[in-house]
């Protein structure tokens, strides 16, 4: 399979190590709930780019989603309000 290169699962790296490595590397890891709750705080500081490289490099669960995007609205309310 190799020799033809056949690709027997996932996507093809053509025989590549170092593309699997990059792969595995670029994955987003897990957060804590407290570590995203203090990145929003500091994004409302101003500090916009602590927000985003948190949501770069961490994939987050379905509730930290919902409390990400509840304290999101609720900002916008006090805002606006």
């Amino acid at each position: 399979m190799q020799a033809l290169n056949i690709a027997t699962a996932g996507s093809d790296n053509d025989g590549s190590p170092n593309a699997f490595a990059q792969t595995a590397a670029s994955a987003k890891k897990p957060i804590s709930t407290e570590r995203l709750k203090i990145g929003f705080e500091k994004s409302k500081d101003g500090q916009v780019d602590f927000m985003r490289q948190i949501l770069d490099k961490h994939e987050l669960t379905e509730e930290q989603k919902d409390l990400l995007n509840g304290l999101i609205f609720s900002q916008e309310d006090h805002n606006n309000g």
